[in-house]
């Protein structure tokens, strides 16, 4: 009776032992998981929504302005929409760079882009003939070759010798929902460049090039 007892009692602790040491791992794995976990992306993700909601508030803010501002030609306002999308591209740079988000994640989030680029660029048209304004912008159309990589290069030399000259860079054909936008500036030649919403210029083109048709206006 005794010896059956003693393996009952040593039993029943090693069930408590093993139960205890599973709850253990179980915590363990919890507090290391917790700890070693890159929230990188979830911040990026904060941060993106918070660039989304910016990017939102500004626009209403251009349609309210227009209706009810007193100066409705504030370049102000359409110069904060600029700003924000320049500082969501460089982090849509960075995180590409760095491999530090779902590549489904990346590529919704740089479709959400390019729609709030054409947005801008719309927007810029509006107040270009509502306040008989000078136009300043180059619309850039891009792939992965080398010589749209060139012409990005002479595109930033230019951006830092006029500070007036607005670049909308946008990878073409990478956004299925505007397709009426790529039909519109229809290319077979990547890069491509539209000058001040007007004039096109296929291939590589130079800084003289790009010059003498924005002075042109």
């Amino acid at each position: 009776m005794m010896a059956k007892e003693k393996s009952t009692f040593f039993h029943r602790r090693f069930n408590t032992i093993y139960i205890t040491i599973l709850i253990v791992i179980f915590c363990l794995g919890f507090i290391l998981g917790w700890m070693f976990t890159d929230d990188s992306i979830s911040k990026t993700d904060i941060l993106l929504k918070n660039s989304e909601l910016d990017i939102r508030s500004i626009n209403e803010k251009i349609n309210f302005v227009g209706l009810f501002g007193e100066n409705a030609c504030d370049t102000s306002v359409i110069d904060q929409l600029g700003t924000k999308l320049s500082e969501l591209g460089k982090t849509l740079q960075q995180l590409d760079a760095n491999k530090s988000i779902n590549s489904e994640d990346y590529k919704y989030l740089k479709q959400k882009y390019n729609i709030n680029e054409v947005l801008y660029y719309t927007t810029y048209k509006s107040y270009v003939e509502k306040c008989n304004m000078t136009p300043d912008i180059v619309l850039f159309f891009f792939n992965d070759n080398q010589t749209s990589k060139d012409q990005g290069a002479v595109l930033d030399n230019l951006v830092l010798n006029n500070t007036r000259l607005k670049v909308i860079s946008m990878d073409y054909n990478y956004t299925p929902s505007l397709d009426y936008f790529y039909q519109y500036y229809n290319t077979d030649t990547l890069p491509s460049l539209i000058i001040n919403f007007n004039t096109q210029l296929n291939g590589l083109s130079d800084e003289q090039q790009i010059k003498d048709i924005l002075n042109q206006h």
